[in-house]
């Protein structure tokens, strides 16, 4: 006979063996009154399930299509979920109503999740051909039984099996259809809706019967709060995602299901039944949104999910006021304080424009809430630009019910008129015959007319030296209001200009009167002083010169740019300076005001301004600058010209590179100016925290940005990152850098910058369970192991498949973790390999995968989460007569192979099971025999690691006495027969736990 005949007709006589048995026991327990059911107590995973207690407990021969041979098969209703439990075990005591179970688990066995999910319940009581309710519930009872964990010594499932074998046929055919659909659910891994629906209740006390009751499984439903505008939020400490309240309500009846809160993250989570359909209703907005209005409705999947939820951002208007420093109002007369630009950096760094109307005002709305910096880019005509920077913070406490933060920035943005000085010489025509000097005139009267308004703003009058200085008291003012601290000069601009009449009948007799002459706006440079010398004893005029930026066309009130005046051959023009010394001048230099009078006059001719030295950070002028003084009488006693200059800017090149050195293309990054930066001419070039450029890397890895001002001469920035590459984490950190202007040749100052990226990483747990009860597992060993090559997101390689990347062992709570786990395009595959159990159990050579896949650029680490069981040694051990039958009331101990006790006992009818014993060699000893038996020889055996039934039997042998026989023909008495029936059913009994 084959070793597979031999299997299957041991199987076969098994079968029969049981079947006798049970026919045989069953009867027996009929007539004893014996409970039918039940497993000993298991242990309980840590989730606390709370208690269950049972209100009734029926024999489900009460039903009137159910025989009254199942009298000891009860129908449990209970206060759980569903009011309804079924018995766990077959052949433990029975549950009265009253008793308390406690220590209630998940089973995490998908088999008898299935069972409890599709199987009878109160309102699920006909199904899968099942003639009736109580057909369907016996079908569903024998269903538990044969998914709970296989244990003769309490769940027998050939016992089961065979019952099946005997009760109704449409019983029968229900168990067959739904076992079916049981183990292709099983074969498919589980999950679903069905995952989680069964509960055990162990025995408390190792005689009752344990019970299982379903409950509906919930699935975990996060709820993601976001902003319907990022480009207001991302980023923003004005808004917060955490502290949303939000009710969570079953559409069909509005019933409150749950109420939650975000966290920093925006999250919130909680646990709904799959399948529903709710919604969500916001009843408190976080910090800085708008409470959303209406529901957002969603139904649950069976895998959980996350549903998306989105608030409006509040966001601020900003207002500002522009006032003349003198007036604290209004503009000056000939100026306006219309068309000044004003910009404004909010919170997230963009630069916002406005122009200002007639009466200076200006405001900005649809901004982000947190901080904003305002100030003035371009001055309207006749202004010089304004240096404050206003700032303010707009709170979440600031908004209206519209959503709207309002304020006026405080203080006013105050701004300063050009504005100059004049200096009238009065001399006569000619002096002292022979001396060369000329005579001068006090007390000579000069009215300064406005051209705006036609009246005479002020009046300057000769000294005994013939001069008149508006600049000699710097509180001399001839505009509106009381002059500013700042104002360079007693005489606001004004767009017609001025004329200056000299009132005749103050010019002494001997003089000569000179007729009216006019300034033009051109010639009023902020805090220049104008120098007339009113004598016409020859056709002659002055030469100033005013340094003017290029771009803004203001004046560049910068000292030390230095000038030659060249005739129209090209050569230098020479003059006198008697004050403070006298010398001779070939080079003329500006001074603070940025201009500079040549100290003589020229006669008519054209002459070029030819530029020899540049200050910060301006380039020397390339051009020379012509003037022409024409032969004329109405010509003028100064003419001014303008000599402008180009700044030098600033560019930098930033390289972006992984850890690894690899270029990385796409990275955006923001280029932030990290102070305010003022041009010479007053000029707000840029605000700190001011977004300047938007730069994305190349295929080398490198952002450039250009034009960058240097302020006065030098500036610092920063590069931002907003956007990483795919596989990569955020850089935060602002790459700062300083252009610095050089000298005045050089037209581009470069700076370089360069910066990594970090990989964004991978992380995964494992956790190592006892496959029947779902207690943890410590010390379980676990290789890591790349299942296929991992090609990093820069296209290094980073492992090859098979490569052993960790080695990790579980704690205390069963849990592993690796983290560092290279990411690559489209996921990376890793799995762990148990590489040694713990103590008493079998290896798992199963490896379990998973995959870590890249999220965004704010999550440095992805995790996974692995589970994972090991299956236990089960050793029966037998203690048998030399017939072969079980020998109850033996001493037995177990030693292991130091000859330690690892269990002692003493055996009965049924054998004795331990598991969890540690591979090894081990020896079965007889302390004692039973009373007429002689003691054993111990038995030395070795449990493998297998999860396989290992059996070891003992014989003891008869102690030798004497006895007679019966006659042959002579009648068995009643108590042989009994003794006889005895010894087949326990016969019977061992062929049955032999099987393994």
């Amino acid at each position: 006979m084959t070793q597979r005949h031999a299997r299957q007709a041991k199987r076969l006589l098994t079968r029969r063996a049981a079947a006798a048995l049970s026919t045989i026991l069953l009867l027996l327990t009929q007539i004893l009154g014996f409970g039918a059911g039940g497993i000993a107590a298991t242990p309980a995973l840590a989730q606390d399930m709370g208690t269950l207690r049972v209100l009734s407990a029926r024999p489900v021969s009460d039903a009137e299509d159910i025989s009254s041979s199942y009298n000891n098969l009860h129908r449990f209703e209970v206060d759980s979920e569903d009011g309804i439990a079924f018995c766990g075990t077959k052949n433990l005591a029975c549950p009265e109503a009253g008793t308390t179970f406690s220590g209630g688990y998940v089973s995490q066995n998908p088999a008898l999740d299935w069972v409890m999910y599709h199987g009878w319940r109160p309102d699920n009581q006909v199904g899968y051909g099942a003639r009736s309710s109580a057909h369907f519930h016996l079908a569903t009872q024998y269903l538990v039984w044969l998914a709970m964990p296989h244990s003769s010594a309490v769940n027998d499932h050939v016992w089961a099996e065979e019952e099946i074998g005997r009760t109704y046929a449409d019983v029968r055919g229900a168990i067959t259809q739904m076992r079916s659909e049981m183990d292709a659910y099983v074969a498919a891994g589980g999950g679903g809706p069905e995952a989680g629906s069964s509960v055990i209740w162990p025995s408390p006390n190792g005689q009752m019967q344990a019970l299982v009751t379903r409950r509906t499984p919930q699935v975990e439903v996060t709820l993601q709060k976001g902003s319907a505008d990022t480009s207001l939020t991302f980023g923003n400490g004005a808004y917060s995602l955490a502290g949303a309240e939000y009710e969570i309500r079953q559409q069909a009846d509005d019933a409150l299901v749950a109420t939650v809160t975000t966290n920093a993250d925006g999250r919130a989570v909680c646990s709904l039944r799959p399948g529903t359909s709710y919604y969500a209703k916001e009843t408190k907005a976080p910090t800085g949104y708008l409470l959303a209005s209406g529901r957002s409705e969603f139904t649950v999947a069976t895998t959980g999910q996350t549903v998306a939820l989105q608030d409006v951002p509040a966001t601020a208007e900003v207002r500002i006021r522009k006032v003349d420093s003198s007036t604290c109002g209004d503009a000056q007369p000939g100026t306006s304080l219309a068309g000044a630009e004003i910009t404004l950096v909010d919170a997230q760094g963009r630069t916002h424009v406005s122009t200002t109307d007639a009466e200076g005002r200006s405001s900005f709305g649809g901004l982000p809430l947190g901080r904003v910096r305002v100030s003035e880019t371009r001055a309207p005509e006749g202004y010089r630009m304004s240096q404050q920077v206003l700032e303010a913070t707009v709170t979440a406490g600031q908004v209206d019910s519209d959503g709207v933060a309002r304020i006026d920035m405080e203080p006013v943005l105050a701004e300063d008129v050009v504005a100059f000085d004049l200096e009238i010489a009065k001399f006569k025509d000619y002096g002292q015959e022979g001396s060369n000097l000329e005579q001068p005139a006090a007390g000579v009267r000069f009215q300064v007319v406005s051209n705006t308004t036609g009246n005479v703003v002020g009046e300057l009058v000769t000294n005994a030296y013939g001069f008149a200085d508006t600049s000699a008291d710097d509180t001399l003012w001839f505009g509106n209001g009381t002059r500013g601290p700042d104002v360079r000069g007693a005489l606001p601009y004004d767009t017609a200009g001025y004329t200056v009449h000299e009132v005749e009948s103050t010019v002494p007799a001997g003089f000569s009167h000179i007729g009216d002459w006019t300034i033009s706006a051109q010639q009023m440079a902020d805090g220049a002083k104008l120098q007339y010398i009113a004598d016409n004893h020859a056709l002659a005029a002055r030469l100033q010169v005013v340094k003017r930026d290029a771009s803004s066309g203001q004046v560049a009130a910068l000292a030390g740019f230095a000038f030659q005046i060249l005739d129209a051959s090209g050569n230098p023009v020479t003059q006198e300076s008697w004050y403070p010394n006298h010398v001779t001048l070939d080079r003329f230099v500006t001074d603070e005001s940025g201009c500079v009078t040549l100290p003589q006059s020229l006669v008519p001719g054209t002459y070029y301004i030819h530029e020899v030295e540049a200050q910060a950070p301006y380039l020397l002028g390339s051009t020379d600058v012509r003037v022409d003084v024409p032969a004329d009488a109405t010509l003028p006693p100064v003419v001014v010209a303008s000599v402008s200059n180009e700044q030098a800017t600033g560019s930098a090149k930033l390289t972006k590179t992984s850890e690894g050195g690899a270029a990385l293309e796409g990275v955006e990054f923001d280029v932030v100016a990290q102070q305010d930066v003022t041009a010479p001419d007053g000029t707000m070039q840029a605000i700190e925290g001011q977004v300047m450029a938007h730069v994305t890397t190349d295929e080398k890895g490198e952002a450039l940005v250009e034009g960058l001002p240097l302020g006065t001469g030098e500036a610092s920035y920063a590069f931002v990152e907003t956007q990483a590459p795919e596989g990569f984490v955020l850089d935060q950190t602002p790459h700062e850098f300083t252009v610095s202007w050089a000298d005045q040749q050089t037209p581009v100052i470069w700076a370089q910058v360069s910066a990594q990226n970090v990989a964004a990483t991978g992380s995964a747990t494992i956790r190592k369970t006892d496959l029947e009860t779902g207690a943890a597992l410590a010390g379980v060993e676990f290789d890591v192991m790349a299942t296929a090559d991992v090609i990093g997101y820069d296209g290094s390689l980073a492992h090859t498949a098979g490569d052993v990347v960790a080695h990790v062992t579980t704690g205390d709570d069963g849990t592993a973790m690796v983290d560092g786990l290279a990411l690559s395009p489209g996921g990376a595959t890793y799995a762990f390999v148990e590489t040694k159990a713990c103590t008493g159990y079998v290896l798992d050579p199963t490896p379990h995968e998973f995959t870590v896949t890249y999220q965004d650029q704010q999550t440095p680490v992805v995790n996974a989460e692995v589970k994972a069981s090991n299956d236990f040694t089960k050793v029966r051990l037998l203690k048998l007569d030399e017939t072969g039958k079980p020998l109850p009331g033996a001493s037995l101990v177990l030693l292991d192979a130091n000859k330690e006790v690892v269990e002692s006992w003493v055996s009965e009818e049924v054998p004795h099971l331990i598991e969890r014993l540690p591979a090894g060699t081990y020896t079965l000893a007889e302390d004692k025999a039973p009373e007429g038996y002689l003691k054993a020889e111990p038995v030395e055996f070795t449990v493998t690691e297998t999860a396989e039934v290992q059996e070891v039997a003992m014989t003891d042998l008869k102690a030798p006495t004497s006895q007679s026989l019966p006659s042959t023909g002579e009648h068995l008495p009643l108590g042989a027969l009994l003794a006889g029936i005895s010894a087949g059913c326990a016969f019977m009994g061992y062929l049955l736990v032999r099987r393994s």
